[in-house]
């Protein structure tokens, strides 16, 4: 048997979706839904339940981020998933739009 890997997604509209990768099979796990979630765009994950993940705008309305990428607002923001709640991280960004992980280990 191979070890499991995880796999995360965003559909974009407050919600993280979980699977699993083992033996050739991708499996879904659970759906993690938070009002946090407001814009999510990029995942990183870094344990079986455990992700950052990027917030690239700070509203929600299409005139609230049209606004904020015209004056570039940095509102933008990380949250942390420890496997139970959200923590915000990191904040005050202009388009936090990726998120890599270095190979010591921290998210970057």
């Amino acid at each position: 048997m191979g070890e499991a890997r995880h796999f995360f997604e965003t559909t974009g509209v407050c919600t993280v979706e979980i699977f699993s990768y083992r033996d050739g099979k991708l499996r879904y796990l659970e759906t993690i839904k938070s009002p946090e979630l407001t814009t999510p765009n990029d995942i990183l994950g870094v344990g079986p339940r455990q992700f950052y993940v990027t917030i690239d705008h700070g509203w929600t309305s299409k005139g609230g981020k049209m606004l904020e990428n015209y004056l570039q607002i940095p509102v933008f923001h990380v949250l942390y998933y420890d496997g139970g709640q959200f923590k915000k991280v990191a904040g005050g960004i202009g388009y936090a739009n990726g998120i890599a992980q270095s190979p010591d280990g921290k998210a970057g």
